[in-house]
């Protein structure tokens, strides 16, 4: 059983810092997606999500900001705790539906 994550926060302030918000919103859902599975006794998970970065970090092929240091490793031992993680970039044009679903969670939540 898997799950499709992906959302789009339009913010002000500079590309780096909008890049990072968004990436870390990313990463919430997944994490997210994660508690929810292992809450439901799911041993085995696969995420999909329209960020390049998400997978990069989560796959340990490049190095996240500091400001994501915590939460990448949070999730890297919520991950070791399953049998199985496989994440996967997605177009963000195929990830509509879960832009869809995104889009209906309160702002109040983010």
């Amino acid at each position: 059983m898997g799950f499709a994550v992906g959302c789009w926060l339009k913010i002000g302030g500079s590309h780096l810092q909008l890049q990072h918000t968004t990436t870390a919103i990313k990463l919430e859902v997944v994490e997210q997606g994660i508690q929810i599975g292992k809450k439901d006794c799911l041993t085995k998970i696969k995420a999909q999500t329209d960020s390049t970065n998400v997978v990069s970090f989560l796959e340990g092929k490049h190095q996240q900001p500091w400001e994501l240091r915590n939460t990448t490793g949070w999730m890297k031992k919520l991950i070791g705790q399953l049998d199985s993680f496989e994440i996967k970039h997605i177009y963000r044009k195929c990830n509509k539906l879960a832009d869809a679903f995104a889009a209906t969670i309160p702002k109040s939540w983010v």
